[in-house]
């Protein structure tokens, strides 16, 4: 089972946040924000979202004409 580039950046940030104090202290140059860490996605990760946001895309468009269709019909 893969993660998505999100969950690995959140968990490596996670990771980062529990090792730094978070006080009112806290320096700037001490923290660590998420998009200072980076994360090499694998293309077959990318091909595999694209086709999943494609899919998505498909389903919303084919439950609105269903939808608007089905009230059509109605009236």
């Amino acid at each position: 089972m893969s993660l998505s580039a999100n969950a690995v950046r959140n968990s490596l940030a996670y990771a980062f946040y529990r090792d730094v104090p978070t006080n009112a202290t806290t320096r700037p140059s001490q923290r660590v924000h998420i998009e200072d860490v980076s994360v090499v996605v694998s293309p077959e990760l990318e091909a595999a979202k694209a086709a999943m946001r494609k899919y998505v895309r498909v389903a919303k468009r084919l439950r609105f004409k269903l939808k608007y269709n089905a009230t059509e019909d109605q009236s």
